[in-house]
């Protein structure tokens, strides 16, 4: 549909493959979007109210961002137009969903609210719908208003280009469920300019080409209503438009949160991606680059770099960077801080930076000092400890000299994080530290507490801990009472970023919400810094390395090389724009704090963070709970409006509310609640102990769960089953529950049961009933899981063919659930959403246990690691191709400790292993050898592989063999489409004992 539109007036600037203007930096991520195309109806967005400017605009970011297409416009190539709701199951929305280019066209447009001195930011995307668009180029205009332009430098467009993840981590998989998955996320950022990846020369038909923008609000702009456009042109030709509308709200968002992230940059690493000539050499030999040819290009990239991360709100820092030392004949510690100064003195005063802030932490130049140590050197080796100390003196001195010593630390570069118990204890570094200034700060990544209250099996507690000034654990080890307690002490507790449910996430794999909250999870622990790593740990520069091989070797990778897309310099990810807009939430809590409102981000912080750190444990260390924070993008974009309209109203106190205005500000805090004030029930496994004869079946059945109450309220009432199978019974009328706001509580249920009428899965489904004092009524099916090893007599041959097994009832366990705990699946047929289908068998005779195992899917790519009986835990997900594990619990105690299970692993290939306990890293339970005279075998048969074991009840402990009813349960791992799934329906931690189904010896 053609546009009689005109274009405006007034300066613009104008991007082509050749002359781009758009250079490697800018700020900030999604804000409110709303699209005045079609597509949009379905999406629920507040009413606007004209009075007041803070309007209930939803900003959606990536994972939930609108899509908006160029339309028609004066147009010779017909554009398609779109938008894609924000849907929670869907972090990463194909772009082409909902697309029909048959439908008349209508103008798109965007409509943001912004802050002065914030950057907000959306997504749009171009479809050339039946022919190809020649010599393509982008327009922008200035934003203009009746009180001033916002100029067309202050807009960037990038272009948006998917990555592939080769893994996904163990928390995601535990954590994700298949469909909800992506492994090739739109991530890396490309200004248009760039020979390859930016604006391409055509845009070729029926193929969806996704750009970002970025619009800051400059300081000394005035507020009120802009309004502007971004064109696409044809050979100088407008073939469509973007309608851009910003509201300018009468605040001034300060340049500085009350969160800081410090981001490590490897400046070696950047210049061999970068510099072309350059020799591969060792970082030290370039800490003085001066006398290179490439000299002045090194430096001007590294500063480029510098001030771009600086934009997006990070605090970068080198810290890998030294100053040129050597011991004269004297055996003194010459250093030439000459050239280290020249770079970081612009840096720590402020005055390389467009907002003139200077960093606000810095490193010692320790890295190198410390380089043997991460070799495995020991700290005694001759002459360490003298020039060690000789080193940090210096080091001291001349920081002191500078101003910069009250804002350095001096970090151990010794991550204890993943090391065993005998590895825990870091080198005695502290004693070196102290004696060479005890006004250094000494920073590490372990942590206060002894973890042998939490799980961990044989842990050694720090000794050092007294030389500690920065605890900056990762946060799995974050423990809020201890680092109450270390505050107590005048020590500093700051938070390195580590995987849900523990903090948020810096990986591709990770929907964007785990980055936004990061600075809500700060807050909530009373954390002001957060470590996040190095951002560019690449590959060999001489790989040429595109951003998949980079997120291969570190998946938290937040840059990347710009030589695949012919730059000579690195580009940006989606995720910085992420994080960015995590620290604009601080800064605009800071200015509720200025205002005197502060109350309200204290209200907010506990419904989009209400736990973390260790708070996130559920048994042990190593057993998290759900993530605390709310999927939806939509509930931060709530609580941006909630603190922006209590800063307007902080300075419009002589205007009283109108009922409208205290309508809207109350449907926004209740659409907030609803998003996040959540209560839920989670099943932590039922067991059924026997308590009848040989005659008459009979036994005790036991419902444990988990009540947690993220509400403001508490939650008093009364939990009780709802209708049970024919000829059970329950005692009790109920069990009377009050779970206190943001928190949870286990209840148990019994029943007792004459029968047990599974389905031919080997399961039941039990109602369970929750009644609020206030009359409100959550149900909820919960899954026991029941199967029955069906005496036989006569030979059963060991040989992986199930075809000799006796048709029997009752000894089937099928019906996998994802550990995830998503919804029960209708169907067993294969899909990209549904774990194959298993069908698992049970029989006994008088000696031994027979189990078999009929697993659908393809398992011709049989990896190297399919004959190793070594698995490795991910998160208590195991890594290790196609397998499937039996785990066994003959006492039936139901503990809480992995420590109590015998556990049989066994690979397509036959290779099987066995142990009492699960190995893991950190270790978490007892463990120990099990010599089970187990006899397996295994057959691979076109579309299925099947498992065959005898298990004697020898290799068991006398007493499990008098227990007539085992905790059982069967897992399955399939390899390639890494799905993880039980049969009992355990949920995040198939190794809690208390999670087994159930397993009847008759």
């Amino acid at each position: 549909m053609a546009s009689s539109r005109k274009p405006r007036s007034g300066t613009t600037r104008q991007i082509d493959p050749a002359l781009g203007l758009f250079g490697f930096h800018k700020n900030q991520w999604y804000h409110s979007i709303r699209s005045n195309g079609r597509g949009i109806s379905n999406v629920d967005l507040p009413t606007p109210h004209r009075r007041n400017p803070c309007h209930t605009w939803l900003s959606l970011g990536l994972f939930g961002a609108f899509l908006l297409a160029l339309p028609v416009c004066q147009s010779t190539y017909p554009l398609a137009v779109w938008s894609i709701p924000l849907d929670p199951r869907q972090p990463y929305p194909e772009p082409l969903a909902g697309v029909d280019a048959s439908l008349p066209l209508a103008p798109a447009g965007v409509e943001l609210h912004a802050a002065i001195n914030e950057v907000i930011g959306f997504r749009f995307g171009i479809l050339a719908t039946d022919r190809p668009v020649p010599a393509p180029s982008i327009e922008i205009s200035p934003l203009t208003s009746a009180s001033g332009t916002i100029e067309a430098a202050s807009l960037e467009v990038l272009r948006i280009h998917r990555v592939h993840s080769p893994g996904l981590p163990g928390w995601h998989l535990r954590s994700i469920p298949p469909g909800r998955r992506r492994q090739d996320p739109l991530d890396v950022l490309v200004p248009l300019r760039a020979p390859r990846g930016g604006i391409p020369g055509h845009l070729e038909p029926g193929r969806v080409y996704d750009f970002w923008v970025d619009l800051r609000v400059p300081k000394g702009t005035s507020p009120g209503a802009y309004r502007g456009r971004i064109d696409l042109l044809s050979g100088g030709r407008r073939q469509g438009g973007l309608e851009i509308s910003l509201q300018v709200w009468p605040m001034v968002l300060p340049d500085e949160g009350d969160v800081e992230v410090i981001a490590e940059l490897d400046h070696g690493a950047l210049f061999q991606h970068h510099i072309r000539g350059l020799a591969k050499i060792h970082t030290r030999a370039v800490d003085d680059w001066r006398s290179l040819p490439a000299g002045e290009d090194m430096t001007t990239l590294l500063l480029a770099t510098i001030r771009t991360l600086q934009r997006h709100r990070l605090t970068p820092v080198l810290h890998k960077l030294s100053p040129k030392a050597r011991i004269n004949v004297r055996d003194e510690m010459i250093l030439d801080w000459s050239f280290y100064d020249t770079l970081v003195r612009p840096m720590l005063n402020g005055r390389m930076f467009s907002n003139r802030m200077p960093l606000r932490h810095w490193p010692l130049p320790t890295h190198n000092l410390f380089a043997s140590l991460r070799s495995g050197a020991a700290v005694s080796a001759s002459g360490f400890s003298s020039l060690a100390t000789k080193f940090l003196s210096a080091c001291a001195k001349h920081f002191e000299e500078q101003d910069w010593l009250n804002r350095s630390y001096t970090f151990f570069d010794i991550d204890n994080a993943t090391a065993l118990p005998s590895a825990l204890k870091p080198p005695p570094l502290g004693p070196l530290v102290r004696q060479a200034d005890p006004r250094l700060k000494i920073l590490t990544l372990s942590w206060p507490q002894d973890l042998r209250d939490f799980g961990w099996t044989g842990y050694q507690p720090i000794s050092s801990s007294h030389d500690v000034d920065i605890w900056a654990p990762p946060g799995q080890f974050f423990d809020p009472s201890a680092m109450d307690i270390q505050r107590g002490l005048h020590r500093q507790t700051w938070l390195t970023v580590d995987r849900p449910p523990f903090t948020g996430s810096l990986s591709i794999n990770a929907p964007a919400t785990y980055r936004r909250v990061l600075s809500w999870q700060a807050l909530h622990l009373s954390v002001p810094v957060l470590r996040i790593g190095c951002i560019n740990d690449w590959p060999d520069a001489a790989s040429k390395p595109d951003p998949s091989a980079c997120l291969a070797k570190s998946d938290t990778a937040l840059i990347f090389p710009g030589e695949p897309f012919g730059l000579q310099e690195p580009v940006l990810s989606l995720r910085i724009k992420q994080i960015r807009r995590s620290l604009q939430d601080a800064a605009f809590r800071k200015l509720l704090n200025i205002r005197g409102v502060g109350h309200i981000s204290e209200m907010i912080v506990q419904s989009l963070a209400p736990y973390a750190g260790s708070q996130a444990y559920r048994t042990h260390f190593a057993d998290g709970r759900a993530p605390g924070w709310p999927e939806s993008w939509r509930a931060f974009e709530l609580a941006r409006e909630i603190m922006a309209d209590a800063v307007l109203r902080s300075v419009t106190t002589d205007q009283p509310d109108s009922i409208v205005d205290r309508i809207r500000r109350s449907t926004t805090w209740r659409r907030f609640l609803v998003l996040t004030r959540t209560l839920g029930i989670r099943s932590d496994g039922v067991r059924v102990r026997y308590r009848g004869s040989e005659s008459r079946f009979r036994a005790d059945l036991e419902f444990t769960a988990t009540i947690e109450n993220k509400r403001r309220t508490p939650f008093s009432g009364n939990a009780d089953w709802g209708t049970l199978p024919d000829g059970w019974s329950h005692e009790e009328e109920g069990l009377t529950i009050h779970v206190p706001p943001n928190a949870s509580q286990r209840i148990t249920l019994s029943a007792l049961a004459s029968t047990f009428p599974t389905d031919r899965h080997g399961t039941l489904r039990l109602p369970i009933r929750l009644e609020g004092d206030d009359g409100e009524i959550i149900e909820k099916t919960v899954k026991a899981s029941f199967v029955t090893a069906v005496p036989f007599t006569g030979p059963l041959t060991i040989d992986g063919s199930l075809g000799d097994w006796p048709p029997s009832v009752g000894n089937v366990a099928s019906k996998f659930s994802l550990i995830t705990g998503e919804e029960e699946y209708a169907t067993e047929t294969t899909t990209a959403d549904v774990p194959a289908r298993t069908l698992v068998f049970v029989m006994r005779d008088a000696d031994s246990l027979y189990i078999g195992v009929n697993a659908m899917g393809d398992v011709s790519k049989v990896t190297a690691h399919a004959r190793s009986n070594v698995i490795r835990y991910d998160d208590l997900i195991p890594r290790a191709g196609e397998l499937i594990e039996i785990l066994l619990d003959p006492l039936n105690a139901g503990t809480r400790s992995p420590g109590d299970l015998y556990h049989i692993a066994v690979k397509p290939s036959g290779t099987y292993t066995t142990e009492h306990g699960i190995r893991t890293d950190p270790p978490c339970g007892d463990r120990s050898a099990w010599p089970a005279d187990l006899e397996v075998a295994t057959r691979i048969e076109g579309d299925r592989w099947t498992v065959e074991m005898r298990l004697p009840f020898a290799a068991l402990e006398d007493a499990a063999t008098q227990r007539t009813i085992w905790g059982f349960n069967v897992t399955r791992f399939e390899g390639d489409r890494e799905i993880f799934s039980t049969w009992s329906g355990a949920v995040g931690n198939a190794y809690d004992p208390l999670s087994l189904g159930n397993l009847y010896l008759p």
